[in-house]
């Protein structure tokens, strides 16, 4: 049997070539260089690699034999080296993070006209239209969503649309609108599970990771603001989340859904890999608490069992 070591004596953090190579010095202990037999080529594919990276080095009266340092030696240096690119490449993400700040706007330049810091008042169909193709594929955790019906254009319509379809998977996306839009071709694929409806929705909006929304007015025709104030932020958040459970909201096929506090998502999450006494340790709850939640899990997802509750989440792209 072939072990790890063998086939990965530097831990897959090097070619694989050059994995290769750091094998066959280490059974020889150390190689000639040239083009002969039992010698080793210079154009060796790896040999650079490992050179530059101070696996190897060159010995002998003129260099001409090249050793592998030891096992242990070579992992040190090549997971310091490693690291030392992660973080080198996480402090340039940082700072292109900190340079795309500068670039969105946080206020609309004064006050002096009524406008608020954080609520950029966006005039042209083309602005909004854009904006919501820079939300849409920027959520990482969760975005809400309402539609009111009042659509600017075929073109904006379209373009929404076509957007939505690529809402990252990870991300839990939530949309209402009103009830005149069930028709199923509206609803964006793969989402039909957390798509609730209403007789009227009185704004459009874009609520995107608890950081910036896109809202519309219901009776408007064009224009928008985009909100990045916190508070106007949270504001918009807590009157979506009363709108989705509202008894007035309803599944798509016309029977009110029941949905999950955030506490029963997070026991339900916790659900698949542990008992009921861990997820209360866990979540600083008592049992007989986890046990109600998971009795209102199964009852909302028409299950009896945890695996059976694990499929029908999966399915609603709750978990």
């Amino acid at each position: 049997m072939v072990t790890p070591e063998r086939t990965h004596p530097l831990a897959g953090l090097v070619s694989p070539a050059a994995e290769t190579l750091y094998l066959r010095l280490r059974a020889r202990k150390s190689l000639p260089l040239g083009t002969g037999h039992g010698e080793l080529d210079p154009r060796s594919p790896g040999l650079t690699e490992l050179l530059d990276l101070g696996l190897a080095f060159h010995c002998g009266e003129y260099e001409h034999l090249v050793r592998p340092v030891d096992q242990a030696v070579a992992l040190r240096l090549l997971l310091e080296h490693r690291q030392s690119e992660l973080v080198d490449k996480q402090n340039r993400i940082i700072e292109g993070w900190n340079r795309l700040t500068t670039l969105l706007p946080m206020n609309t330049g004064g006050g002096s006209t009524g406008e608020l810091d954080g609520v950029l008042p966006l005039a042209s169909t083309e602005e909004v239209v854009t904006r919501a193709a820079e939300l849409y594929p920027s959520a990482k955790r969760r975005m809400r969503c309402t539609d009111s019906g009042a659509v600017a254009s075929r073109s904006t319509k379209d373009r929404l649309r076509s957007v939505v379809r690529r809402t990252p998977s990870g991300a839990r996306f939530q949309m209402i609108c009103p009830i005149d839009r069930s028709g199923s071709s509206f609803f964006p694929t793969g989402f039909t599970d957390e798509v609730r409806l209403r007789a009227t929705v009185p704004i459009t909006m874009l609520h995107v990771d608890d950081t910036a929304a896109l809202v519309t007015p219901g009776a408007s025709t064009q224009g928008a603001l985009l909100v990045r104030a916190p508070a106007i932020i949270s504001m918009l958040a807590e009157w979506f989340d009363l709108l989705w459970t509202d008894p007035a909201t309803m599944a798509p096929d016309g029977h009110k859904d029941q949905t999950l506090s955030d506490m029963q998502r997070r026991v339900l999450e916790l659900m698949s890999v542990e008992g009921d006494e861990t997820i209360a340790r866990r979540l600083g709850t008592s049992l007989t608490t986890v046990r109600r939640h998971v009795k209102a899990i199964y009852t909302a997802l028409g299950v009896d069992n945890r695996f059976a509750a694990g499929v029908a989440a999966a399915k609603r792209g709750w978990i």
